[in-house]
């Protein structure tokens, strides 16, 4: 009888740790489906094999668009941006830096959804710079960060030379991408970021975007993911706190708009919503636009996303006008 019982409690066990071993692998296969869903959805997006329609009628070739500006060189590899001008000019323009995401180890300047976000600036006055960065695993953080950071430097070094008023220069970008803004705007200054060129231009940001973006990840990277953050975050001690941006808010951040999936398995919601109370607590100015019925990516998980990616683009305009369009 005694042996029966404990059968049945073995059963029990094996039972409840089956139905939990296949809701893991239920919630994995989803992260898995929204990753490829939004690397597709990075590629639809290639402005050059696709071209990207601007408002007011504008598309590629009779917009002005100065490809693979080169800003640094390090250890013999070139680093270039792609610069968009607006139809209209002057000696004066407020800029906006676009980082592509990608999990710091894929994409480009030419990809991701952030190109429709370029597309409403461009049409409302911005210069954009949409940057290229040394990718993981090649490169170890914080490869990525002093390239960001490096870039910034770049564009006020020739603020005269593209016009663009050097005190009015945001950024904004989409997952990894997001990252990185997020940990730039928290940063200015901070020596293990800064790299080499240009150290006499400062690599502060007026305003910033993060669209999807890890703010904590210590939090973030659990379990085998946390091995794997070690090819692209180094395996110190710290390295995962060193990376996240909600490490080094102060009360000086500047304006921080967050923009963020409800449904987003890839990099959760609570992520957001602690960079959002942290960077309120501490004194500063920032908004957090949830968006519904959305993956990574902006990819529609159980309805249609609100606000649509034109309304995302449209908001983050605006935000952009508030904190860079007045001198």
């Amino acid at each position: 009888m005694r042996q029966r019982a404990s059968f049945i409690v073995f059963l029990l066990f094996s039972a409840v740790a089956l139905t939990s071993l296949i809701a893991d692998i239920k919630v994995t296969a989803a992260t898995i489906k929204q990753l490829f869903l939004s690397s597709r959805q990075t590629k639809e997006y290639g402005l050059r094999e696709d071209g990207i329609v601007f408002p007011g009628g504008m598309i590629e070739g009779f917009l002005i668009i100065d490809y693979d500006v080169e800003y640094s060189i390090v250890n013999k590899k070139s680093l270039s941006m792609d610069l968009y001008f607006p139809s209209v000019q002057d000696s004066n323009m407020p800029a906006v830096i676009y980082v592509h995401g990608g999990a710091w180890a894929s994409g480009n300047k030419e990809s991701g959804p952030g190109l429709l976000v370029i597309a409403r600036l461009v049409d409302a006055g911005f210069v954009v710079a949409a940057v290229d960065y040394r990718l993981a695993p090649r490169y170890v953080f914080p490869a990525q960060i002093i390239d960001i950071k490096t870039a910034i430097r770049f564009l006020r070094k020739n603020s005269a030379v593209f016009g663009i008023d050097p005190l009015r220069i945001g950024a904004f970008g989409t997952s990894a991408g997001g990252h990185l803004v997020s940990l730039a705007g928290l940063t200015p200054g901070n020596p293990e970021f800064s790299g080499k060129d240009y150290i006499e231009e400062s690599d502060s940001l007026a305003a910033v975007a993060d669209l999807f973006g890890p703010a904590d990840l210590d939090k973030l990277f659990v379990g085998i993911e946390r091995t794997l953050a070690k090819s692209i975050f180094g395996d110190g001690e710290d390295a995962l706190k060193i990376g996240s941006p909600v490490e080094y808010v102060s009360e000086n951040a500047p304006p921080f708009l967050i923009v963020q999936g409800d449904r987003d398995l890839v990099v959760p919601l609570y992520q957001s919503e602690l960079f959002y109370q942290t960077l309120l607590q501490r004194g500063n100015y920032a908004e957090l636009l949830i968006v519904e019925n959305a993956g990574h990516g902006f990819i529609p998980s159980g309805g249609r996303i609100t606000p649509s990616l034109v309304e995302i683009a449209d908001r983050v305009t605006d935000f952009f006008k508030t904190y860079l369009k007045s001198n």
